[in-house]
């Protein structure tokens, strides 16, 4: 995954960040549903910087690599600790997973967003001032979507099936 990530932040297109999404869908142990940064909001309330970078660190690899929000979050402590350069590239990485998956579609039902985990409908949203009131998971023609309804009426969508599809699996349905 390593090789398609550097190829990724060279190259950006929609072809290079696919690959990249498919390599972390793939990776042995992805967990598009991990819990294991859900503590850190609670660290960054006491802030508890070293431990918000270990946490991140410790478990960024296969499960959060394409997570906006955790290169956010780790920007930002990097920040607080005056890390710069590292608070940087995080920065950095940030801008572009959030460019990668703007770049696979419009959100439309016709040409929706793929994510690699479904927190990252919710960075998307946040990214783009967008604020859910609704969320609905739509099977269609053998795949699946998230409806985000937002709160002037409109809807954004993503297209999860192959998260989907691993759930399955791990369930073994």
């Amino acid at each position: 995954m390593r090789e398609q990530l550097f190829n990724y932040l060279e190259n950006p297109s929609l072809d290079s960040f696919m690959g990249l999404r498919q390599a972390a869908l793939s990776a042995e142990g992805f967990d598009p549903y991990s819990a294991a940064l859900d503590g850190v909001s609670a660290l960054m309330q006491e802030d508890r910087w070293e431990e918000v970078v270990e946490v991140i660190s410790k478990n960024l690899f296969p499960n959060h690599l394409l997570s906006p929000s955790a290169h956010m979050y780790l920007g930002f402590a990097y920040h607080k600790l005056g890390r710069e350069k590292e608070s940087g590239f995080e920065q950095l990485m940030y801008s572009a997973l959030l460019d990668g998956i703007k770049s696979t579609g419009e959100g439309t039902q016709e040409q929706p967003y793929f994510v690699t985990r479904t927190s990252d409908e919710y960075d998307l949203l946040m990214a783009e001032d967008m604020k859910p009131t609704q969320q609905a998971l739509i099977k269609k023609d053998g795949r699946a979507f998230d409806a985000m309804t937002l709160e002037d009426g409109r809807q954004v969508w993503f297209d999860i099936t192959e998260i989907m599809d691993l759930l399955k699996a791990r369930i073994g349905e």
